[in-house]
Order: C-alpha cells, then sequence, then structure tokens
C-alpha cells in the first residue's frame, strides 16, 4: 500500500481516500487523471471512478506538488512523455508538446497515467531458480503485454542475484527500478546491486562493464537500437544479462526487429512468458545452442 499512499497524498482528499480504500480491495495497477474528466483506478478486469470531475486548474496543481514545484527540473524527462515519483511510480503524461531548441517539451498536459510501482518479494523464485540451474546465472528475457508483471519480477530477480552473492549492474533509465533518491534505492535490489540511472540502457550496460565489473547486468523494456549490441557485449565480458520487453507471445517478440535481434543473438538462454499474479510464468522457453532455435521447456512446474 506505500506506493498507493504516495500517490492518494497528492490528490484531493476524497479521491486519495477513495485510491486506498479500492487498494484495500483490488490489486491497482494504473491511476489516470483527465483534465475536464475523472480520476479513475484501474486493475486486472475493473476500473473504480475516484473523482467525477477534475478541472485543469487543479491538475495542474497536483503535478505541480508531484514535481516539488519544481518543473524545471524535470524538462527532459517531461519532454520524454513521463516523469517518476520518489516511491518508483511512473506518471506517463500526454498534453501539448512542441520543439524548442532542438529539444522536445511539454506545454501543456492533459492527462496522467501513474503506474503504480511495488515490490513483490519472492515472486521471481522460479525465474531466478531456472537462472541458476547450473549453479551461475544465465541470460534471460521476460515477456509479457503492459501490465503483465515484468518490472516487478525484475526487479526481485535483481534482488534475489544480489542477495546470493552477485555483483548486479542495474540500467535504471526511468527511475522506475530502484527509486534512487541521493543515491539510495527506495525499491529494494539488493546488497550488491549499483545503480545507473537517466541514461540509455545501452549507454549505462557499456558504463556498468567498464567500472563496476559486474556478474549480471540487468534493464527493463529492451528494443531500441543498440540495446542487442550492449547486450552482446556483455556476454562476450562473460555477464549475464536479464532483461524485460512486450511481447505477449514469444513469436510476438520474435516479430519486434530490436527485440528479435537480441534473441538470435546468443547472449540470452531463457525467455520467460509471464501473465496473472506476479512472479506467474505461463511458459518458458530455451534457446538450443545448435540451432539457436528457441524451444518450450517444462519440469512440470509450469
Amino acid at each position: 500500500m506505500e506506493a498507493l499512499e504516495e500517490i492518494a497524498g497528492y490528490l484531493p482528499r476524497r479521491a486519495g481516500d477513495a485510491l486506498l480504500e479500492a487498494g484495500r480491495r483490488n490489486r491497482v495497477e494504473n491511476v489516470r487523471l483527465r483534465a475536464g474528466g475523472a480520476i479513475t483506478a484501474e486493475w486486472h478486469g475493473g476500473v473504480e471512478v475516484l473523482a467525477e470531475r477534475i478541472t485543469p486548474v487543479e491538475l495542474r496543481g497536483i503535478v505541480a506538488g508531484m514535481l516539488k514545484f519544481s518543473p524545471y527540473a524535470w524538462e527532459d524527462e517531461l519532454g520524454q512523455g513521463y516523469f517518476t515519483l520518489p516511491g518508483g511510480c511512473r506518471a506517463g503524461v500526454a498534453g501539448r508538446f512542441h520543439a524548442e531548441g532542438g529539444r522536445t517539451r511539454l506545454a501543456e498536459i492533459a492527462s496522467l497515467c501513474i503506474r503504480v510501482a511495488r515490490a513483490c518479494p519472492g515472486c521471481a523464485a522460479d525465474v531466478v531458480r531456472r537462472l541458476m540451474a547450473d549453479g551461475y546465472p544465465r541470460g534471460g528475457i521476460l515477456l509479457s503485454p503492459p501490465g503483465g508483471g515484468k518490472t516487478t519480477v525484475l526487479r526481485d530477480a535483481v534482488r534475489e542475484l544480489s542477495l546470493r552473492g552477485f555483483t548486479v549492474g542495474l540500467a535504471d533509465e526511468r527511475d522506475e527500478l530502484a527509486a534512487v533518491r541521493e543515491g539510495v534505492p527506495g525499491l529494494d535490489v539488493g546488497p550488491r546491486t549499483d545503480v545507473v540511472r537517466g541514461i540509455s540502457k545501452a549507454e549505462a550496460f557499456s558504463r556498468l562493464l567498464r567500472a563496476m565489473a559486474p556478474d549480471v547486468l540487468a534493464a527493463d523494456e529492451i528494443g531500441a537500437a543498440g540495446d542487442a549490441e550492449a547486450i552482446e557485449n556483455a556476454a562476450r565480458a562473460g555477464t549475464a544479462v536479464l532483461a524485460t520487453a512486450h511481447a505477449g507471445t514469444l513469436a510476438e517478440a520474435l516479430a519486434r526487429w530490436h527485440v528479435a535481434e537480441v534473441l538470435n543473438g546468443g547472449a540470452l538462454t531463457y525467455a520467460f512468458l509471464l501473465g496473472g499474479a506476479p512472479g506467474t510464468v505461463r511458459a518458458v522457453y530455451r534457446r538450443q545452442a545448435r540451432t539457436g532455435e528457441w524451444k518450450p521447456e517444462t519440469d512440470g512446474s509450469v
């Protein structure tokens, strides 16, 4: 409930109270605010109206509070369409953008979609068990549609691998995984985890490899140009990579160009298809070393 309490603290009192009550009954995944429209809470299969209408002025006031009344400090993030709250909840923004001096700036916010960040200790147990089958972590990728628990499972896998004595380098491009403030993670990513924030995953991997000697590198939502090369470089350095990508099936992942580059590159051994409650593994695929094909694998636990 900590993440919901943080979000509720920014909302009008009645909407905040309604959000906390909804959180006691359901696993709230998103909170949406639309200027001139409603404030709503969403979860798998359900939605609840927390406030019937919020004015544009009220929305601007809420956002100002979330940004600690220093919007200029968040220009880069806002220009990319998001900002991150101290507890790790990412707020996606929609509205009017404009280009100025080679940079994209947010001129007016029309709506927010706040993704509720939450830790779920132990939810990555099945994933880590397979990655560690040979006693040392293998490379893997977590696949699911948006809202399928990829980030939550990745965070817990990083925590567990760190607790097992491995040094983990975490590329936290959008401050969602570790929620670092003043150098200290607000979410538990383990005692042997080093976090690089605010730059691309490929850049972060390169810096971590050069400077921190990681056993494992981890990143959320790969799929940009350059990600495959960065992951291959890590594998050549003997570093395992654990990542996530949006996909409802393995075939869907293979149809996405830059994700397919990663899957076909040879750095990863396992692909996990997630679904349902956090940590629920619907299917496991293993890459065949000789042929490069991805084949279903099961030991009766999936």
